[in-house]
């Protein structure tokens, strides 16, 4: 797996911790929030209705009473209210209607069964609370029968205020036992949320780091093979291999460097054979031109013996050629003695020829003077430019 394929998972897997997380979050929050709806709703708000309801109850109550100070038996006390009668009354008549639409709304909510029984049972004792008791101290008073409208508040109205005070009563405490409950649960789901999301953020954060402390060990330990491996190289280890095991950049990094090692090792290997031939061939070279100057050596040694020779060859030969000097002068004195002869004497021509045939070898003598070095060379210019020859060398 490369270097950047693990970075991409780690990515991968953070960005899913944290969808996942995320999605818990929404799920908690939503359950807590329906939770707070359900307390809201169901609870608080037919806790509040029966609040409400009570109170109107006693608000009647307290509004029959007021209604029995408007007794003509008790003018003083009847001078205290500057209003008619029938404002106790009709607000009485009125909180009955206003009860009775609340009670319909808590029924008609969706009751659980201990619920449901605690609602009949309240009904029923108002029921009786209302035309039992305040019905009838309503007709009463307005009947002008103040005697017994107050007979029938101690007798009826107190007495069965008291049963539906507590019937409404024991279903508020329900209910607040009931919200506690939701919320209980609601908190409840609250923690497991948190603990949830907590233990997520932690498994991220651990995973995360774990993967993450794996890849840069991974590459740490890579690299520092890398590293020492070229250190040793360029120290001169060319046996020092990486042989890493890993298929990631740093793997291939990794082989590629043991291929050129191996090229490396191959190329000095073929240099190091191609020096030890170059090395023999200069053996031979140096052997062979050894050998070379010991033969120029014979040979200046050699050459040292003709020259001196042919030194002693030039100082005969210049001796030889001084005698063929003074033969040649001879023979021209010679030339000149027939030459006169044969003017005077008329000597025969067959000894003028035999004189003749024997000088005429002298050109040859001459031209192999031409040859002779140093001393030669005089007598040579003495033949080729004598003034008078005889007849046989032209």
């Amino acid at each position: 797996m490369t270097i950047k394929r693990k970075i991409q998972l780690i990515l991968l897997g953070g960005w899913l911790f944290i969808s996942l997380t995320g999605i818990c979050g929404l799920v908690g929050m939503r359950a807590s929030n329906n939770e707070i709806q359900t307390i809201y709703k169901e609870n608080l708000s037919t806790i509040q209705k029966i609040g409400r309801v009570t109170e109107l109850m006693r608000n009647n109550r307290i509004q029959l009473l007021l209604a029995l100070q408007h007794d003509p038996a008790n003018p003083e006390i009847m001078k205290l209210h500057d209003h008619e009668l029938t404002v106790h009354t009709d607000l009485v008549t009125k909180n009955i209607e206003e009860i009775s639409n609340i009670w319909k709304e808590v029924t008609s909510a969706n009751l659980d069964t201990e619920e449901k029984k605690l609602a009949d049972d309240f009904a029923v004792k108002r029921g009786s609370f209302v035309k039992e008791g305040l019905m009838p101290v309503r007709e009463a008073i307005l009947a002008g029968k103040f005697s017994e409208a107050t007979e029938l508040t101690l007798s009826k109205v107190n007495p069965l205020f008291k049963p539906a005070d507590e019937a409404a009563k024991t279903i508020h405490d329900y209910e607040s036992k009931d919200a506690l409950a939701i919320y209980n649960r609601a908190m409840q789901n609250y923690h497991r949320t948190m603990g949830l999301i907590i233990g997520l953020v932690g498994i991220a954060i651990i995973g995360s780091g774990l993967v993450g402390l794996l890849v840069i060990r991974s590459v740490s330990g890579g690299a520092k093979v890398l590293i020492e491996a070229s250190v040793a190289m360029a120290q001169g280890d060319l046996s020092r291999r990486i042989r890493l095991s890993s298929k990631d950049e740093l793997g291939t990094i990794g082989a590629s460097f043991d291929d050129m090692a191996d090229s490396f090792s191959k190329a000095l290997n073929k240099v190091a054979a191609s020096s030890t031939e170059v090395a023999a061939a200069s053996n031979q070279v140096l052997n062979t031109a050894e050998r070379i100057a010991t033969g120029a050596e014979e040979v200046a040694a050699q050459s040292s013996t003709v020259a001196t020779a042919g030194e002693e060859m030039a100082a005969t030969s210049g001796d030889i050629a001084l005698n063929c000097q003074l033969a040649v002068e001879g023979a021209q004195e010679l030339l000149k003695l027939q030459m006169t002869a044969s003017t005077l004497f008329a000597i025969p021509s067959t000894a003028s020829s035999s004189v003749a045939q024997k000088l005429v070898k002298m050109p040859l003598l001459s031209n192999r003077w031409d040859s002779v070095p140093i001393k030669s060379v005089r007598l040579s210019q003495l033949l080729k430019t004598s003034p008078t020859k005889p007849t046989c060398w032209r």
